[in-house]
């Protein structure tokens, strides 16, 4: 099992309207494409950090949710629906294998 981490910066005086984008794509991951997502927040650390994740069950699952995410117009709407909400250029990918 793997979990999927993109880590983004929020706008300043935007963070709670980032949180709600946010949690738009947790769902269309999750209700579209059976990818179970959450928005998580710093408990530490700094407030205007969010991070979205996913888990995969496995790494095909992963790169072929990935493909169709990409390819899909909703994603790219939502995508565009950021700007000046989430500091895009700051974003971060991560990715962690779980030890069963």
């Amino acid at each position: 099992m793997y979990y999927g981490t993109v880590t983004v910066t929020t706008i300043p005086g935007k963070r709670f309207a980032a949180i709600e984008h946010l949690k738009k794509l947790a769902k269309l991951s999750s209700e579209k494409y059976g990818v179970p997502t959450e928005v998580l927040g710093n408990g530490t650390g700094p407030i205007y950090k969010c991070h979205v994740v996913s888990k995969y069950q496995n790494m095909a699952q992963l790169d072929e949710t990935n493909k169709k995410l990409l390819a899909d117009p909703a994603f790219q709407e939502w995508f565009q629906a950021g700007e000046g909400l989430i500091a895009w250029q700051d974003a971060r990918s991560d990715l962690f294998e779980v030890f069963e």
